[in-house]
């Protein structure tokens, strides 16, 4: 086996013998293994990096999550070379690196408010409301089920472990929305009730009244 092949065997395998970020081991195997496909014959040993053709078995050999390993490749696969050795010194994290390689994400253009129309009877005004309860539930259940999942899956990655908290901040949001249409509906049966009261109030009068000048 020539040289260089060498090298990067015993930089592989002596990966974890060095203080290094996850992001420097996992670029440092893709790297390597982006090498080897380029120069070494398809009849490598299956020891050498030429035998690390899945995102699994180049995790395993760099000792890092497979989310990370597959940042790395795609640095590698993707970036420039001088932005690859930049992470590999340690001068630049991975995430930062793949950050300058993502095109930025169009701006999100946001729907026009709808203005809200008077409801037309009391009737409607209650399915209304149930209504709004029932969304607002569902997407509060779907927002947990999504914490819940993210959690498990991109709990080491500090950026996206900032996105699950903004999901918990929405979830409480909608649980105080929820909790707010509620009230508003216990405030609009106690009117209804008053007005029923001073109605029947009302007619009463109008009835002592009429038969009182009619005598």
């Amino acid at each position: 086996m020539n040289t260089p092949v060498l090298i990067l065997l015993s930089l592989s395998s002596n990966l974890h013998r060095r203080h290094l970020t996850q992001g420097q081991s996992a670029a440092i195997v893709s790297a390597s293994q982006s090498w080897v496909k380029a120069h070494v014959a398809d009849n490598a040993p299956l020891n050498s990096p030429a035998s690390l053709d899945t995102t699994a078995t180049r995790a395993k050999q760099s000792g890092v999550g497979q989310r990370t390993q597959q940042l790395a490749d795609k640095l590698v696969k993707e970036a420039p070379a001088e932005l690859v050795k930049e992470v590999i010194d340690g001068k630049k994290s991975l995430n930062k690196a793949i950050k300058e390689i993502t095109p930025p994400k169009p701006p999100v253009i946001k729907p026009e408010s709808v203005p809200i129309v008077a409801l037309v009877s009391e009737s409607t005004q209650d399915e209304q409301l149930n209504s709004l309860i029932d969304e607002q539930q569902g997407a509060i259940q779907a927002l947990e089920a999504d914490n819940k999942a993210m959690l498990k899956v991109f709990e080491s990655d500090d950026r996206l472990f900032t996105s699950v908290e903004e999901v918990k901040s929405l979830t409480e949001q909608n649980r105080l929305l929820t909790e707010r249409i509620k009230a508003l509906m216990d405030e609009n049966q106690e009117a209804i009730k008053a007005v029923s009261y001073w109605k029947d109030r009302f007619l009463t009068l109008e009835e002592a009244l009429t038969k009182e000048l009619a005598s």
